[in-house]
């Protein structure tokens, strides 16, 4: 074939640029911009609208969907309501109306409907997504992983929900 050809490797040099380019140019791609606030950091938000019993719409016109939870469905289209969906979206209306809130994102910033995915604390730090729970209006979700620092808090406030029969847990709502 070739015979007496040789192909050359690249000199160190070059391949550790290359390296190091190659590097950076992915460091800047997964670096959080300002605008995108980092995994477990914090930001405020004002709360201006309920719209189920886990979706909230912020001032900026974000819709959030709180994380670890799922209250039952409110009527849409051609299917009815869950049982709990209207007393859900009451009681967290109650809760937030107009209310300034800190948001703590989670590894995933949107869920498929495109809707930003966040804890809630309010002002005394209370965790409104435990809240939730506590109160039986949501169903614990665990599919995604909890963050290990809330991990026992929502397993207990689900069972305690259960337990004391609160909410969609008394009977009253068939849950999903």
């Amino acid at each position: 074939m070739f015979s007496g050809s040789r192909i050359r490797s690249p000199a160190p040099a070059i391949v550790a640029i290359l390296v190091i380019a190659l590097m950076l140019l992915l460091r800047q791609r997964v670096t959080p911009t300002d605008q995108e606030p980092s995994v477990g950091s914090r930001v405020s938000a004002r709360i201006v609208q309920v719209i189920d019993g886990d979706t909230v719409e912020l001032q900026d016109g974000t819709r959030l969907r709180l994380l670890g939870i799922d209250a039952p469905e409110l009527a849409r289209d051609d299917t009815e309501a869950e049982g709990g969906a209207e007393e859900a979206k009451q009681w967290l209306h109650e809760q937030i109306r107009g209310a300034t809130v800190e948001l703590r994102y989670g590894p995933e910033r949107q869920d498929r409907y495109g809707r930003t995915l966040a804890w809630v604390y309010l002002d005394d730090g209370t965790l409104l997504n435990e809240t939730l729970l506590q109160e039986g209006h949501a169903r614990l979700v665990t599919s995604f992983g909890l963050p290990l620092d809330l991990s026992d808090r929502l397993h207990m406030a689900a069972a305690q929900a259960r337990v004391q029969s609160r909410g969609i847990w008394s009977g009253a709502g068939v849950p999903r």
